[in-house]
């Protein structure tokens, strides 16, 4: 399982970034191998990674965060189900929710893959 999340507020993001979170301070989205290499087959992670000068990728730990940063993903196609295979609009609309949480609260999406 590979694990995408949202810290709920600034202190949830110092908290993930010495490992000491609290209950409820994360906004969690599991992510099983089988899900994860369909994603990264289409291109999906490539094309948030270009929008956002991320670098997603197996056994990397990263995150966007920022508005401008966060805006730039919301506001691409890259998230809407047009395009892609039924199968995937669950997931992505998932992702979506996270990059609105990440938004709505002023912090950020981290991956850890």
């Amino acid at each position: 399982m590979k694990v995408t999340c949202v810290p709920i507020n600034l202190s949830a993001v110092e908290r993930l970034n010495y490992d000491i979170n609290e209950t409820n301070d994360l906004i969690e989205m599991d992510l099983d191998d089988k899900m994860l290499q369909r994603l990264f087959e289409i291109g999906f992670f490539e094309k948030i990674n270009a929008i956002s000068g991320a670098l997603i990728d197996y056994f990397e730990d990263e995150h966007i965060v920022g508005i401008p940063a966060i805006t730039k993903v919301l506001n691409s196609n890259i998230l809407d189900n047009a395009g892609y295979d039924i199968e995937l609009h669950d997931v992505l609309g998932e992702i979506k929710s996270l990059f609105q949480e990440a938004f709505d609260r002023g912090t950020g999406v981290f991956f850890y893959f």
